[in-house]
């Protein structure tokens, strides 16, 4: 991995607006600007919103949201502690709800959870053009942003 940002979240209606200003703000000071670069951004920011609203639904005590951001994708991870796991839904046309997963899996190229006994980690890779990492360095640190 090149670049990985992570923040810990409160389990609140705030999540998703938080976690949508941590990507844009990570993703917006690593990657250049490029033509791809606000698709790229858009599905980083609606990915991030739809697994933390998820784990705020699912009544998490503990939040946390990392991108590692690599050379042509990066991956999102959302880790909490509530119960169950995120799966596929087939929302009909009335329902208010059940779409969130899909649109994930829409956007990204692969996802996934990772169980642990305490908590779990979904986690979501997003394909981006190399160009847009050309001015990348790869240090493998490890940085919080705080906004």
């Amino acid at each position: 991995m090149c670049w990985d940002a992570g923040e810990r979240l409160p389990c609140d209606i705030r999540s998703p607006r938080l976690a949508r200003r941590f990507c844009a703000a990570t993703v917006g000071s690593v990657l250049s600007a490029g033509p791809e670069f606000q698709t790229v951004l858009d599905d980083v920011v609606i990915v991030a919103s739809e697994l933390v609203t998820n784990s705020v639904k699912a009544n998490c005590t503990e939040l946390e949201l990392t991108l590692s951001i690599h050379r042509d994708h990066l991956l999102l991870v959302v880790g909490d502690d509530a119960p169950g796991k995120p799966r596929l839904m087939a929302a009909g046309p009335e329902d208010v709800g059940g779409r969130g997963v899909a649109i994930m899996a829409a956007l990204a190229q692969a996802w996934g959870v990772w169980q642990f006994p305490a908590k779990k980690q979904v986690w979501a890779e997003l394909a981006f053009p190399p160009q847009l990492a050309a001015n990348l360095t790869c240090s493998g640190g490890f940085r919080t942003v705080r906004l």
